[in-house]
């Protein structure tokens, strides 16, 4: 009817925002764990970063990153950043952000 909102028109609180985010973060985690082999003891700022791809893509969209995810796996960080420009997402992404990326995985031992 006129004059009703509909779902998108909704306000949310702060808590309720709070919510969603961390369910989502959670989220993104558990596909990190699931997906990546030994994905708890890869260095902070590469899981940081796993997680914000995740984040970003959902389960599914991670899910895809296959050739990314086994290179995180092997520790073949290089790999990984190749793989990781090689993806759809390296091009919908900041340049700020996909160069950052890069040099995180690219600064590993």
């Amino acid at each position: 009817a006129h004059g009703e909102r509909g779902i998108w028109d909704r306000r949310y609180t702060a808590a309720e925002v709070g919510r969603f985010f961390v369910a989502d973060l959670c989220a993104a985690i558990d596909v990190c764990r699931h997906t990546v082999a030994r994905f708890d003891e890869l260095p902070l700022d590469v899981r940081q970063l796993c997680v914000g791809v995740a984040y970003t893509v959902g389960r599914t969209g991670f899910e895809r990153f296959t050739g990314f995810r086994l290179a995180l796996g092997y520790r073949a960080y290089t790999s990984a950043a190749t793989e990781l420009g090689l993806s759809r997402w390296a091009a919908q992404v900041s340049p700020t952000r996909f160069n950052a990326y890069l040099r995180i995985l690219r600064s590993q031992p």
